[in-house]
């Protein structure tokens, strides 16, 4: 009977704690004019006074979703969103392969948060959620139990970086929460995406003509803690100007 009354509390916990990352992404929903997600937490709540049943895939599909995917190359820059393939492409092979292998694992390494910034510069790839999801959430979200295994807090942001492992069945992963940097050697199973596919994912761009970015920091002059993004040089179209001072 205590057994059911531990779970039936643990069960009730993630749940809050689903509704309450449900509400984080719904503040910065509205910060961006785009509203709280209200439709969908009355779906949640309509059921006349009765304990409310989720869909956790429901849930994930519509939530759990990256702000962006940014491919990277030195200071150049190719922000995915949802309306590109390659976006949903990636983030399937990632939420559905390589997260619940690393919610079992502990980290091969934790690293210092100061290092975050050089490991997003790398050549690789960059997932940026709106939120720092609770590690728990996450765990729930993939049906994985991760009991004392799990390394990092939550899930800010995650960073692939083919070149970190010479290896071809290997692929160095990287997890922020914005207090430490987690990372991963995860093996390449048979139903992912080839290393290579994330190795030459910026040749592709690059070779496709896809307009590159930068960030707003890397210009003189400008200082900001969060990334901005702006048009590299060949996204801008300067008008020559001509004055005279009286």
């Amino acid at each position: 009977m205590t057994t059911e009354k531990n779970e039936k509390l643990k069960t009730g916990l993630i749940v809050f704690l689903v509704l309450l990352s449900v509400f984080q992404i719904g503040i910065h929903w509205s910060k961006q004019s785009q509203g709280l997600p209200f439709n969908f937490l009355s779906e949640i709540f309509a059921s006349n006074g009765e304990l409310p049943t989720i869909d956790v895939e429901i849930l994930k599909e519509r939530y759990f979703r990256p702000e962006a995917v940014i491919v990277s190359i030195g200071k150049n820059f190719w922000k995915l969103n949802e309306m590109d393939e390659r976006y949903n492409k990636i983030w399937e092979d990632i939420r559905d392969n390589y997260l619940p292998v690393i919610l079992k694992k502990k980290a091969d390494a934790v690293l210092p948060k100061e290092r975050w910034p050089e490991i997003a510069a790398s050549r690789g790839l960059k997932i940026d959620f709106l939120v720092n999801w609770p590690g728990n959430v996450v765990g729930w979200f993939e049906e994985t139990s991760s009991g004392d295994s799990r390394s990092f807090e939550g899930i800010k942001s995650i960073v692939i970086v083919p070149e970190d492992n010479v290896n071809q069945t290997i692929n160095t992963v990287y997890i922020y929460d914005e207090k430490q940097v987690c990372q991963y050697q995860v093996n390449i199973e048979k139903d992912y995406l080839p290393k290579n596919y994330y190795a030459r994912l910026a040749d592709e761009l690059t070779e496709n003509d896809i307009p590159r970015q930068s960030l707003l920091s890397s210009y003189p002059g400008f200082v900001t803690d969060i990334d901005i993004f702006v048009p590299g040089e060949e996204g801008y179209n300067y008008s020559s100007i001509e004055v005279s001072i009286p």
